[in-house]
């Protein structure tokens, strides 16, 4: 099996497509504070129509560029199902949870006295 035969999931609808045709959006680590994507790794897969949509609603420069505020593209990550999140949002310096333990959290799942061992709250 070659690369033109792998699968892969689309991070916004979660449909199946070959690799080849999903869109990569890789804007690597955000390092910039105050953020609220500051220190996570931002990386995710789009099909066509996911993709499109994503980039119509996009705000534009005056080239008619697409630009991607911090804030537009928070709130599109959040539109993802939770284990399509997790990679994002606990990456890079956010990484403190296990994958399972961060869904359980984002669920309202995560007891106190986990949250105490994370060192979450004190």
């Amino acid at each position: 099996m070659g690369f033109l035969d792998e699968k892969c999931e689309c991070s916004k609808c979660c449909e199946v497509h070959l690799t080849y045709n999903l869109h990569c959006i890789d804007f690597g680590r955000e390092d910039k504070y105050p953020s609220m994507l500051d220190g996570v790794y931002v990386s995710f897969k789009l099909c066509d129509p996911c993709f499109r949509a994503f980039d119509k609603k996009c705000p534009k420069d005056s080239n008619d560029v697409s630009v991607f505020p911090d804030e537009y593209l928070y709130n599109f990550i959040k539109t993802f199902p939770l284990e399509h999140q997790e990679p994002i949002f606990n990456s890079g310096c956010n990484t403190y949870l296990s994958s399972e333990d961060w869904i359980r959290d984002e669920r309202g799942e995560l007891s106190d006295i986990e949250k105490r061992e994370y060192g979450m709250i004190v």
